[in-house]
């Protein structure tokens, strides 16, 4: 029936983080700072389409910002607040609205603006409030500002990923007014009316706001439950959940803390079983770890959460399931045990519905919990979905002989499966290559006639223009390009040295470890791991542009400066106000417009330039993949001694593993280098023997870079 069932349009949060500020009283401004003023922001939201409900209702605040504060405008990632937002149907005729309106598009989502007025609503419109209270010595806290924001759809901009900037403006009225006494909500919207604004602002704040859909996973995992419970014939609940029309946006990495992601789900799950779900401490404490050792531009890692370890922590089902939710996200979980937790047969469905796409993990144990027969049927279909599940544990629940039995057949099945890949880097069968010498000389040879053809030098840096002296009297021509390749020449030479070797630069070895990186591309989220398996050429490029990119922003912002004397004096008289908006846009700064376009271009290698987290892309390739085949081969080829070669294979592979690169990384990598160069060859005779030749040598190199690591012997 319709009237039992919850019908969620859309279940995410909406971000909100302060990016900066712009000053229009600067003496108004220093008296704040004198008082060590702050302000504190509330978010709420509310639905607008007639029939649709926003039933969390919670309150989100920000912490303190200090209106002396300069961190917030020149990082993006600044501390962030969070609010839940679940949109629920609360009329019939609004799922039919939905359903007319699912190809619905936003124009207004190409701005990076928000606008305040709309006439057309979609079914996920809310209405965002943001509220300002500041905190001053000698007065008592006070509202001082407050700004409604019409998203006209949460699911379209969670789709596009589109954020939007908000201006919330601080008026010279209102704070002379709440020094003598609080204000009052009406009294701002009133000052606010009157068109006071544009000629009393002290300051202005800007807010970044973000939309996430978090249903995606919510989606799979509740459905894991429904089918659970018709195949062990429970009874329906009498009001159950359906969210089959939210748009089940993939998360993006990283988006933000772990344990706010956690409280999102808590959140939800507090109105799924109307009852409050606790928080642990334990649990808490664990998500921490995403924030030690974090590098700019990703402050969040959740690829560094790879353990949970829960053993004799009393959450039972209910509070397991937001836990459940936040580790679906982290794709480098490795091992999942949870005993003695109260578990049951539904925390088998959602491991099930959630974990089968997790290339690391090996490890779950659920001994001595609250699960029977279904449960581990579950872990089982498990097992068979995802091959690197190698060891389950279920001892201490209610299941039976046989089905102990099958789990343990299929997870020593996905074992043997491992251990007998051929193009298994970390398996035992390749543990005996440890030098060059346990390799036979015949197939070192093979292997270095392929890396002579992989290492050709790029046509560029050979002089094909040879003058031939014995033709000196047939030329009828004079060689034009000699002038060019001299300017050339000594350009090159005025380059400072970079420490990357020249074989680094091949061009066909690129475009096999070009393959590679668009090949693990999918498979790792984290940007920095997947730097590591970029090909050189590409991260000269994404700097040359970069540097292109800020020497052309350099000289428009230089002509932006420049002012004429007589228009200078009319400065201020042109400058838009701060209460005026063109076309229902917000007027954004030089400075905030900067400062977006700069975190936009934090993607993967390319953001060294502007974070500082790299400084050159010499440092980018002494942590590569690339290295680590270069510095090898280089070595057999007689270009630097084997014991040198080790110390730097070590560095290497020391450099990776801090970075967070994983076995199966390195795997994956060399599966599809093999199948790259396998390609290049075609059908040439030999080429079995000289693929097979090729990949113990990177067998070698791999292994002494990770493998001889102190603590991989630990």
């Amino acid at each position: 029936m319709f009237s039992g069932t919850h019908n969620v349009l859309f279940f995410g949060t909406i971000a909100a983080t302060i990016i900066g500020k712009e000053v229009y009283d600067q003496v108004a401004l220093d008296k704040l700072k004198s008082q060590d003023a702050f302000i504190q922001l509330h978010l709420t939201a509310s639905a607008e389409f007639q029939g649709a409900e926003e039933v969390i209702g919670s309150t989100s605040t920000s912490g303190p910002y200090k209106l002396n504060s300069t961190a917030d405008a020149t990082s993006l990632h600044a501390s962030s607040q969070y609010l839940s937002v679940i949109v629920e149907c609360v009329k019939k005729d609004t799922l039919d609205s939905m359903l007319r309106d699912l190809k619905y598009t936003d124009d207004s989502l190409g701005d990076s603006t928000c606008v305040e007025t709309d006439t057309h609503f979609h079914p996920t419109a809310v209405t965002v409030n943001i509220s300002a209270d500041i905190f001053r010595s000698g007065c008592k806290p006070s509202i001082i500002a407050n700004k409604q924001v019409h998203l006209r759809s949460l699911a379209e901009r969670a789709v596009k990923d589109m954020c939007c900037v908000v201006r919330i403006t601080i008026l010279q009225q209102l704070l002379k007014q709440s020094s003598v006494a609080p204000l009052t909500l009406s009294d701002v919207e009133n000052a606010t009316a009157s068109g006071c604004s544009g000629n009393n602002a002290v300051v202005a704040i800007y807010v970044l706001l973000r939309v996430v859909d978090l249903s995606r996973n919510l989606s799979s995992a509740l459905d894991a439950e429904v089918k659970l419970q018709r195949q062990m014939n429970f009874p329906e609940p009498d009001c159950g959940w359906d969210l089959s029309f939210t748009r089940k946006v993939k998360v993006p990495y990283g988006v933000m803390p772990l344990t706010q992601l956690y409280e999102q789900y808590r959140q939800f799950f507090t109105k799924y079983y109307n009852m409050n779900i606790k928080c642990s401490a334990e649990v808490l404490q664990m998500l921490r770890v995403t924030r030690e050792g974090t590098n700019a531009p990703y402050p969040y890692r959740w690829n560094l959460l790879s353990n949970v370890y829960l053993d004799q922590v009393l959450l039972g089902e209910k509070g397991f399931a937001p836990l459940l939710l936040t580790l679906s996200h982290c794709t480098n979980l490795s091992s999942l045990i949870a005993s003695n937790s109260n578990l049951g047969d539904v925390s088998c469905a959602w491991i099930g519905a959630l974990f089968h796409k997790h290339r690391y993990l090996h490890t779950i144990s659920l001994t001595t919990n609250n699960i029977y027969e279904g449960g581990a049927d579950q872990l089982l279909r498990l097992a068979r979905r995802n091959h690197r599940l190698t060891k389950l544990q279920l001892d201490g629940n209610h299941c039976s002989k046989t089905i102990m039995e099958r789990l343990l057949c299929v997870t020593k099945s996905n074992l043997g499966r491992m251990q007998n890949d051929p193009l298994n880097i970390t398996s035992s069968a390749y543990a005996e290559i440890t030098s060059p010498a346990s390799i036979p000389v015949p197939v070192i040879m093979l292997a270095l006639q392929m890396w002579a053809m992989l290492a050709v030098a790029p046509v560029g840096d050979v002089d094909v223009w040879v003058h031939n002296s014995t033709t000196t009297d047939m030329d009828q021509y004079e060689d034009s390009s000699f002038t060019d390749r001299t300017e050339a020449f000594e350009a090159t030479e005025k380059e400072p040295r970079l420490s990357i070797p020249l074989i680094a630069h091949a061009p066909l070895l690129n475009e096999i470890m070009r393959t590679v990186y668009i090949g693990v591309a999918p498979a790792i989220e984290d940007p920095l791991v997947r730097t590591i398996f970029m090909d050189i050429q590409a991260l000269h490029q994404q700097r040359e542009e970069l540097r292109n990119k800020e020497i052309n922003k350099a000289n428009l912002q230089s002509a932006d400066n420049f002012v004429e004397p007589s228009a200078y004096e009319n400065d201020k008289k042109d400058r838009l106000s701060i209460g005026r908006e063109d076309n229902g846009e917000v007027f954004i700064p030089n400075e905030i417009k900067r400062l977006l376009e700069k975190d936009l271009d934090c993607d993967g290698a390319a953001a060294s330039v502007h974070s500082g987290w790299v400084e050159e892309e010499e440092e980018i390739y002494q942590s590569s993949f690339l290295n680590i085949i270069v510095t090898t081969f280089r070595a057999l080829a007689g270009g630097s001694s084997w014991a040198d070669a080790v110390q730097n294979l070590r560095h290497i592979g020391k450099l990776q593993r801090e970075i967070g690169v994983r076995n199966e990384d390195y795997c994956l990598a060399a599966n599809i280098f093999m199948k790259s160069l396998q390609i290049c060859l075609g059908n040439e005779e030999n080429s079995i023997k000289m693929l097979s030749a090729f990949f113990n040598v990177m067998v070698l190199g791999v292994r002494a870079a990770v493998f001889s690591l102190p603590s991989e012997k630990a």
